[in-house]
């Protein structure tokens, strides 16, 4: 009877090492994609019930009455990330009053300037230039760690470059940074950019297409 409980007890472990082996291929897999720049591969949308409240903090661009809200939690380090820019540029030109884009904070650890470019944007923020900084970052994604970050807020409009300063050079943590890494996490986020169009999350990186099919399912059903 001890030899069975023995037996019982060995797969059991076995079990739960199997299953925390798989979970972390996943997670390796895909933090690898984003290092090597190749995009996360996608699936089947998946629906998330309290959606909404993932949309209700963040940085809006574009009207706050818009039947569709696209939430993105980036990194402004993350290749992935800058391919999907121009996705949902193009998107916010073709529904202008009926899209808005909620970005928030998911900057990776072994991302060198993720997190910096985070407290830079959010320091562009309180002077109203986060939606520039956030254009340049990615734009000039490839000058993270030769442009200064000065010279990021000087061409995005940041009209108080001393005060600036003062706030990138802080140590502290940045809340907003905790708060929607915390947030993505609990979406089910596996990489960035993770994505919510309305009640359905994204894997991977959807190409213009499946975004405006999707966007446009949304808009069908929200009348």
């Amino acid at each position: 009877m001890a030899r069975v409980r023995e037996v019982v007890s060995n797969v059991v472990v076995a079990l739960c090492v199997l299953s925390a082996i798989i979970a972390s291929g996943y997670t390796i897999r895909d933090h690898a994609q984003q290092a090597s720049g190749q995009l996360p591969q996608s699936g089947a949308p998946v629906a998330v019930s309290n959606w909404a409240s993932f949309s209700a903090v963040g940085h809006r661009f574009g009207p706050s009455s818009a039947p569709v809200t696209i939430v993105e939690f980036g990194d402004f380090e993350c290749p992935a990330c800058r391919h999907f820019e121009p996705v949902i540029r193009a998107i916010r030109a073709e529904f202008p009053t009926s899209v808005s884009l909620v970005f928030r904070h998911w900057p990776l650890p072994y991302h060198r300037f993720a997190i910096p470019s985070a407290r830079a944007a959010e320091c562009a923020s309180a002077q109203g230039r986060f939606e520039a900084m956030h254009d340049l970052l990615y734009a000039k994604q490839d000058s993270l760690g030769i442009k200064p970050f000065s010279s990021y807020a000087t061409d995005a409009g940041v009209a108080d470059t001393a005060a600036f300063n003062l706030c990138n050079r802080a140590a502290s943590p940045i809340a907003a940074v905790a708060r929607d890494s915390i947030a993505a996490r609990a979406l089910g986020g596996r990489g960035t950019p993770t994505i919510l169009v309305n009640q359905l999350r994204l894997t991977g990186v959807p190409d213009s297409a499946t975004l405006e099919r999707m966007v446009k399912d949304a808009l069908h059903l929200a009348r």
